[in-house]
Order: structure tokens, then sequence, then C-alpha cells
């Protein structure tokens, strides 16, 4: 059976026997995947990096029988090549060689920061969270409520007169502001990682019961660096230590993350397409190690943010 039930997310059995259950699929399969569901009507959100796709399902036990018997018609798919013809699909390369860009330069597409987790752009409880609150105008507010005669309420009214979407000009900015503050992160950690200008866009969930916001984005990383970072970490029990904990599949979680320091030789080769879980294990553990740096910057990013006098928002007027 592929579809797993995830016992550790907050959402109970309705009356009808659905619950959340996930499984892990390649780009390939989950296409395919995505449109069986939205054909039977169920709900799903996804989230992933590389070549995989994490996606939860809310589904009965006669639906996951169903989604079961569709993905093993997915795994038995004949074609040129035989049964291998999906096996294939899952070594789509992510990573490159970049020519004329120093020796060792590798290019990472796709990634985002739940797998390079430097800066959290989380808006569900997260700093971001908070800075969201201001530009909330129609959600927390009633224009009728709104006396134009007060200077404060006024330049509210105003705004929502002129059709301000509060938070949308939010994310927009953010989402100016991402790459500086990726690059801050990975400078001030010592990571010689470049974000690819022009490539960050928001992933935002369907729902926020089990995921947060993350930005997406193209970098490239010394391949050197790589090799002698996880060289230096590999001798560290506290390595070891946090791989085990963060990455060994259990009860309601497959992982798709080796859990064993011996098991990512075989993914430092940076022609490999799944070398970026060897940037993704090094660059977790350490922000897990230290992360003030990823608390501060993230700090600093919201300060600019409420510093820009761009940013129109209901604290502005005093309301809040």
């Amino acid at each position: 059976m592929r579809i797993y039930s995830n016992k550790k997310r907050p959402v109970k059995a309705s009356s009808n026997g659905r619950k959340w259950v996930n499984t892990e699929l390649t780009q390939d399969e989950y296409a395919k995947f995505r449109n069986f569901l939205k054909k039977k009507g169920y709900k799903y959100e996804t989230s992933g990096a590389g070549d995989m796709v994490h996606i939860e399902a809310y589904l009965n036990e006669a639906e996951i029988k169903e989604a079961d018997n569709f993905l093993d018609t997915l795994d038995n798919v004949n074609g040129a090549c035989g049964k291998k013809s999906v096996k294939a699909s899952r070594n789509r390369k992510r990573t490159s060689i970049m020519a004329g860009a120093g020796a060792g330069t590798v290019t990472l597409d796709d990634m985002n920061t739940d797998v390079i987790p430097v800066v959290d752009f989380g808006t569900y409880g997260g700093p971001l969270s908070y800075a969201l609150e201001d530009v909330f105008v129609a959600d927390y507010l009633e224009v009728d409520n709104l006396d134009p005669e007060n200077e404060d309420e006024a330049g509210a009214l105003e705004l929502i007169n002129e059709g301000y979407d509060g938070t949308q000009e939010f994310f927009d900015q953010v989402l100016g502001l991402a790459p500086l503050y990726i690059q801050d992160a990975f400078d001030q950690y010592g990571i010689p990682a470049k974000v690819e200008s022009g490539s960050c866009e928001w992933n935002h969930p369907r729902e926020y019961n089990y995921y947060d916001d993350t930005i997406e984005f193209n970098m490239t990383i010394d391949a050197d660096w790589v090799a002698s970072k996880f060289a230096e970490l590999s001798n560290e029990p506290k390595f070891a230590d946090f791989l085990n904990d963060s990455f060994s599949s259990r009860s309601g979680f497959i992982s798709f993350m080796p859990n064993k320091v011996e098991d990512y030789n075989g993914l430092l080769d940076p022609n490999s397409s799944d070398y970026w879980k060897v940037v993704s294990a090094i660059v977790k553990f350490m922000v897990y190690d230290d992360p003030s740096i990823r608390n501060d910057v993230t700090e600093d990013m919201i300060e600019n943010l409420r510093g820009n006098p761009d940013y129109a928002s209901l604290s502005s007027y005093g309301i809040y």
C-alpha cells in the first residue's frame, strides 16, 4: 500500500470516515494522480521540492483502496523501455554543472524555504503572521462602522474604497525582499550559494493545518564546499542524530530524505538527480545547530517591510 494514514495531522475523521492520508510521488506520477483526485472531487494538498511531491488527500477507507489501485497502475505502466519507464522519470535531473560559472558550481532548480530553510516566510503562526495582520483591511473591519469624520478611520476608509488589497500588497512586497534576505542568510551562515535573480515565487498551501507558506527559488552552490562540509559533518554524532530524528519514516509520515550518513555518499555526485538532498540536509542541520541567524534575518526582513514608505496598512492610521 502506498497511501499512509497521517495520525499527526490535527484533523479528526469525519462522519463519513474520511481522514488525511499521504504519499510521495514523482512529478510525472503526481500530475496523473492529481487529475484522478480532481475528477473524483477529492480534497487534497501538496508540497515538495526537486523530483518528489508530497501529496495529502482526505479519503475514507474505500477511497483509499481506490487511490491505491490507481497508483498501482502507475507502477505497472509499460512504455518503450518496459516497466522502467516510470522509474526512470524519478531520475529527471534537477542539478547541472554551470559552464563558465567557476569549477564545481552547481545549479539547483525548484528549491524552496522548506528544503533550504534559511529564512522563515510562514504567515500562519510564524513571524510574518504578525506583520500580515496589519494589512487585513477587509477581513477585520466593517466599512459601515468607519467614521469618515475621524482622521484615522478616514484614511483606512479611503484605502478600502480605492480597492486596496492589503494582503496582496503584503505578499508582493515580501516577494521583492525575499532574494535579498535569502542571500543575506546564505552569507551569514557561510554558505557559498547564490539566489538566481528573478526566480523567487510564492508557494501558498491550499490549507494551513499541515504546511505553511514558502518561497520557491533557483540557486547555485559551490560543489567543493558541499563535499567538504559533508565530510566534516559526517564525523559529528550530532549530525547523525539530526538525520535520524528528522528524516526517519514513522506512522503518519514517510520521508524521502535519507536518515543515515552513509546513505548520502551515493548522492554527492553533483550530476545526481538527488544531489539537492545532500545540500538540504547540510543546510537544515546548520539552521538547526544555530537558529539565531535565521531568526535575526527574518526579523530584519520584517523591520524592512514595516519601514517601507509604500507599505500601506491600517497600523499607519492608528487603527491597531
